[in-house]
């Protein structure tokens, strides 16, 4: 199925994201190298890091005057249960 296939890509993005703002916080194109194996382009990064920032997974946050993607604890937690998830 089409959609089952998008949202699981969705969802792999996601938690690659998660996982690279896990480690530090990161500036949009570091961000976007790190990631666009997966993305596949710079506005579906856009669209899936502002759903997770709607949703209190990451948030900017402004580190020597620019800012960065970092991830919150709500995120780190969605993180693990996505790990899981894989692992299982």
């Amino acid at each position: 199925m089409k959609t089952t296939k998008s949202l699981e890509k969705r969802m792999e993005l996601a938690k690659l994201i998660l996982h690279k703002l896990e480690q530090q916080p990161l500036r949009w194109t570091p961000l976007l190298k790190a990631t666009i194996h997966v993305s596949g382009s710079p506005p579906r990064l856009y669209y899936i890091l502002k759903y997770l920032e709607k949703n209190g997974f990451v948030k900017h946050e402004i580190i020597n005057e620019k800012p960065h993607w970092t991830a919150t604890e709500k995120g780190k937690e969605l993180l693990k249960a996505l790990s899981k998830d894989s692992s299982s």
